[in-house]
């Protein structure tokens, strides 16, 4: 019998049940579903890789969505998953080549180091990464300068 043949099968186990049996929380999508909780660096994962910047109609808004992710990356700054972070960025670019969004990560990224005062040593090697065409570099710049406020306080990495 096939596995995902059900007939002759006892299929009435729920999601309760089954994240019981695991030992899972469970918590509600964004309409309201049940599903399994999901962890903070996962949440990151999916909100670079799966959201369209700017797009209204696939996210809530650009705001929302910038709100989210620097929940997410402040949440891995604090528990030491720079390299996490790096990597995510790099790999949104480069595999699944998304423009926008590596660069709102490693900006919102760099801001969020300065604001809990540790330092990554691969910043600048992250920007060039992340950067592979001419106009990215004053996308980059020019959402750099709205997070930080002025051009003093951006980092030279992304300088």
């Amino acid at each position: 019998m096939s596995k995902l043949n059900t007939k002759g099968k006892n299929v009435t186990t729920n999601i309760r049940e089954v994240a019981a049996r695991r030992g899972e929380q469970l918590g509600h999508s964004a309409n309201g579903n049940l599903q399994f909780k999901k962890e903070p660096l996962q949440m990151l994962y999916e909100l670079t890789v799966s959201t369209l910047f700017g797009k209204s109609t696939y996210y809530k808004s650009s705001d929302t969505l910038v709100r989210e992710l620097k929940k997410h990356v402040a949440a891995a700054v604090a528990d030491d998953a720079m390299d996490f972070v790096a990597n995510l960025a790099i790999h949104a670019r480069t595999e699944m080549n998304i423009r926008t969004m590596p660069i709102v990560l490693v900006v919102e990224f760099a801001n969020e180091l300065r604001k809990q005062g540790k330092l990554y040593q691969h910043t600048r090697q992250l920007v060039c990464d992340v950067i592979q065409r001419a106009d990215q570099i004053t996308d980059l710049y020019s959402y750099a300068l709205e997070v930080f406020g002025s051009k003093n306080k951006v980092p030279m990495a992304i300088k």
